[in-house]
């Protein structure tokens, strides 16, 4: 649950614009570390902590994409 009590919708930790790096669980951390690692190159990336894959957030994934 996020804080503002919604459930099963994604949340975005890092905003980005060059990619989207979309987590779950301890994965979500592996893709903040990514995010780090592609700074390093100039690489923006927006990282997603998306909570439950199913019913999955898909207006925040159709936002990332776009």
């Amino acid at each position: 649950m996020k804080a503002d009590g919604t459930i099963n919708t994604g949340e975005i930790l890092r905003d980005g614009s060059d990619v989207a790096l979309i987590g779950t669980g301890r994965m979500t951390a592996e893709a903040l570390a990514a995010a780090d690692t592609l700074a390093q190159e100039g690489i923006q990336a927006m990282v997603i902590n998306m909570p439950t894959l199913k019913p999955i957030d898909a207006d925040l994934i159709d936002k990332a994409a776009r």
